[in-house]
């Protein structure tokens, strides 16, 4: 069976080769990317490819390759949508090439013609200039086409959500908009500071520089900016943010809620009924991709549970363009138990490990988190699980699963509570 797998993997290998080798598209792009969340349509008919020839002996096209679009995310946090721009040139010269984005790009020599395609950002499309033995040979220009409706063209991106980011004077103008939070001040009485980065394809400085462009805000005051359309009209821009005063390192939350709780005792056995229950929650952070997090249950219906753990938690992986991230857990816990028929204490310390996946703004509810987190001991004496599943904001429902067994001692809760804000430290 396993050598029917190989072989079916290298087959599979083989086939998407071929059929990559079969299409013979020469895409070029520039520079890292990641293929980002399709989430404002876009028309390419909505963007103009306008050519200039410099020379008379050269002749050529440039048109946008139909079904090409496609939404990436750049390393600055940056939603914009590309496509492939197919450019034909004819001439007999054979010292022809195009300069694109302060890079030289050589072509393919066809039946009587070059040709190329290149990996166009709409947002920042920048001109195409043609080289002919060193000289210009030819221009293209790419805009967008203004909007006359009240279509909506613009992508606050999720990374912005939280900071009811507002752009005042590109409204009939396409528009994409990422963020990063990042901290200043001394340890203990930090403050934000938010780099916006956007892009919007007909926008330049006075000096022509053109998109993307960064905007810094570190308190109330907006940013405020004069810039040009391709019409050469001048306009003026306002960038409002809504930021917190501070930035807390040491969160905490409480929660409660009905709880079932079973327990056993040698041949005492106390069955499955509602109980209150209490839980505390921590997370310290070390840095943006590690933290160190506690909680602790208590549940007690006349036998007592309490199970209290701290676990240091770092990323491990991300998907579906930064939406969903697993998180390791590495830590120890502490079980304390109390039979309703016996009034010792019982303390026992654990170390099961884990860990949580966490899906950021989803099914398109912004700043909502939906979670899925288990620790499992990673041995059969004592045994113990720990499941849960949270969705909410600051506020949040929690429903979890704690089993826990040691010989001739057992507890098993679980139910339904809700999780609120309590303070923020440091």
């Amino acid at each position: 069976m396993k050598m029917k797998w190989i072989s079916l993997s290298f087959l599979l290998l083989f086939m998407s080769t071929e059929q990559a080798n079969c299409k013979r598209l020469i895409s070029i792009s520039f520079g890292p990317v990641t293929i980002g969340e399709l989430r404002l349509p876009i028309n390419l008919e909505n963007f103009t490819v306008q050519t200039a020839k410099a020379h008379k002996s050269i002749k050529f096209k440039a048109h946008f390759v139909k079904d090409s679009l496609q939404w990436i995310r750049e390393a600055n946090n940056l939603l914009t949508p590309r496509a492939r721009l197919a450019i034909t040139i004819y001439t007999t010269s054979k010292d022809i090439y195009l300069q694109y984005m302060n890079n030289p790009v050589l072509l393919e020599k066809r039946n009587g013609h070059y040709y190329t395609e290149l990996y166009v950002n709409l947002f920042s499309p920048g001109d195409v200039q043609i080289v002919a033995n060193g000289k210009p040979g030819g221009l293209i220009k790419i805009y967008a086409t203004p909007s006359t409706t009240k279509e909506n063209r613009r992508l606050i991106d999720y990374s912005c959500s939280r900071y009811m980011i507002e752009f005042i004077g590109l409204e009939n103008e396409y528009l994409s908009v990422g963020c990063h939070l990042a901290r200043i001040g001394k340890w203990g009485s930090e403050r934000p500071r938010l780099e916006i980065t956007w892009s919007s394809p007909n926008i330049k400085l006075s000096d022509g520089s053109s998109a993307p462009f960064v905007s810094v805000i570190t308190g109330t005051n907006p940013v405020v900016a004069t810039v040009y359309d391709h019409k050469k009209k001048k306009r003026v821009i306002k960038i409002k943010a809504l930021l917190p005063k501070r930035l807390h390192r040491f969160k905490t939350a409480y929660g409660f809620g009905p709880y079932f709780l079973d327990t056993k005792e040698n041949d005492m056995i106390m069955e499955s009924r509602v109980a209150p229950s209490f839980m505390l929650y921590g997370n310290f952070s070390v840095t943006d991709i590690a933290s160190i997090r506690g909680f602790n249950a208590t549940v007690w219906n006349g036998s007592l549970f309490n199970n209290l753990g701290i676990y240091f938690a770092y990323d491990i992986g991300e998907a579906l363009d930064q939406r969903v991230n697993v998180v390791a857990l590495l830590g120890g816990q502490l079980v304390t138990f109390e039979h309703k028929t016996n009034s010792k204490l019982y303390n026992q310390f654990l170390f099961p490990q884990g860990f949580e996946v966490t899906f950021h703004n989803p099914f398109g509810w912004e700043n909502y988190l939906a979670m899925y987190g288990m620790l499992i001991s990673l041995y059969r004496v004592p045994d113990y699980k720990n499941l849960w599943v949270r969705w909410g904001k600051k506020v949040f429902w929690e429903l979890n699963y704690i089993s826990w067994t040691n010989k001739n001692r057992s507890a098993t809760m679980w139910g339904l509570s809700i999780g609120l804000p309590l303070a923020g430290f440091f």
